[in-house]
């Protein structure tokens, strides 16, 4: 059974009900989301990455993997490290690594402020999970193919 934090079991549970349950892997390792090999021509800023990037790869999990109609992972969603003045070095260098990770592999990622989390959550709020998507990737160039013209 997977065990999730409260905001973690209701984030896998709106993206169940967006995407289909066939559609969501919790916890998935890092290595797994690669189709299992590390990818090369990983470029890094600042710090290098860990030495055994494969060991890293294989025991670091990625939160939420949305796959393809193939099982293919094309996705990778999870808590933004800095919320709410909180700092989180833990997950800030999880992210540091597992960004240019991802990248290398052609798999999108995509992180969720609590502010945003939240406003999902509210009945009134001015936010939904499609509106978080066509937001994020806009930001990233990426047009999603929907109807709605603003």
């Amino acid at each position: 059974m997977q065990e999730f934090s409260l905001s973690e079991a209701q984030l896998y549970r709106m993206l169940v009900q967006f995407f289909g349950r066939e559609r969501i892997v919790p916890n998935m390792s890092v290595l797994a989301v690669c189709g299992g090999e590390v990818p090369t021509g990983i470029i890094v800023e600042q710090r290098p990455l860990p030495k055994d990037l494969r060991g890293w790869a294989k025991g670091h999990r990625c939160l939420f993997t949305l796959v393809d109609a193939d099982d293919s992972p094309k996705l990778v969603l999870d808590f933004e490290a800095l919320n709410d003045g909180t700092v989180d070095p833990e997950k800030i260098e999880y992210h540091r690594v597992l960004r240019p990770v991802l990248d290398a592999a052609g798999i999108r990622f995509l992180t969720i402020t609590n502010d945003e989390f939240s406003e999902l959550l509210r009945p009134a709020g001015n936010l939904d999970l499609l509106g978080f998507f066509q937001d994020r990737f806009a930001e990233l160039g990426v047009y999603l193919g929907t109807d709605s013209e603003e």
